[in-house]
């Protein structure tokens, strides 16, 4: 496969992007450490309704897991009408992500979005997206709930409804020890059988402004070795309830 797309997870709210030959290690750190981030800050906020305080203690969290950032950027954005949050995330990345692992990566999420691999967008979706409660009363059958491990208390469903809040982390994983993160936030109105992944390249649907964060880290195996065993022991059998590998999702 040479530099190009090798491994594509599920891990919590995240969807990691594994590019280049990395060791077993550094992919297993990666996902350790992100897993980490997301309950830390889901433990004190609500990715869907206190984003902005939801992302702070996610980067604090990473830098106290001796994770050091080169490029933090925070911004709240408006999409034009007939502009996709792919497209506008293309654009922010373009410094710190190649054109061509990002048309990778777009490859897999399509093929994600089209049920190449139907239990892991199922499992992505219980964890990234819930009923706006802000929206009014909706008919949500209560044998379709299921309940999200990321710390929330709040349940999702897997039937229609108006309005739906989505909180999904993106990650590009290139060679030791780069890690381009993309925090984001928005309200859609898509069917939910479309969430997250299909709403990434429609127009039109999000309500409001996206909220996006991208954060350039490094993970070094040595120094996150002085809290990886905690991290691990902390995490306990959450490393592997909240990860599914993607079949079928490389191009």
């Amino acid at each position: 496969m040479g530099n190009g797309l090798r491994k594509t997870y599920v891990n919590g709210n995240s969807l990691l992007f594994f590019f280049d030959q990395n060791s077993q290690t550094f992919e297993e750190d990666v996902l350790t450490c992100t897993l980490a981030c997301q309950l830390a800050a889901s433990r004190k906020h609500s990715a869907f309704s206190e984003f902005t305080d939801w992302h702070k203690r996610y980067s604090g969290t990473l830098t106290s897991f001796k994770c050091p950032t080169d490029y933090h950027d925070v911004q709240s954005i408006p999409l034009e009408a007939d502009e996709s949050i792919w497209s506008r995330l293309q654009r922010m990345l373009a410094k710190r992500v190649t054109a061509s692992r990002l048309a990778e990566a777009e490859t897999a999420i399509t093929n994600m979005a089209k049920n190449d691999d139907h239990d892991a967008s199922l499992f992505l979706c219980k964890q990234t997206v819930r009923p706006d409660p802000d929206q009014g009363d909706s008919v949500l059958p209560p044998a379709a709930h299921v309940q999200s491990r990321l710390g929330d208390a709040d349940n999702v469903t897997l039937e229609t409804s108006e309005v739906y809040d989505v909180a999904l982390t993106l990650g590009f994983i290139g060679a030791k020890p780069a890690m381009n993160l993309v925090l984001i936030s928005f309200k859609s109105c898509q069917p939910i059988k479309g969430l997250p992944l299909a709403e990434l390249f429609s127009s039109g649907a999000v309500i409001g402004n996206l909220e996006v964060v991208i954060i350039c880290s490094e993970l070094d195996d040595h120094d996150f070795g002085y809290v990886r065993q905690a991290i691990i022991e902390k995490l306990g059998s959450r490393r592997e309830e909240l990860r599914m590998k993607v079949v079928g999702a490389q191009p």
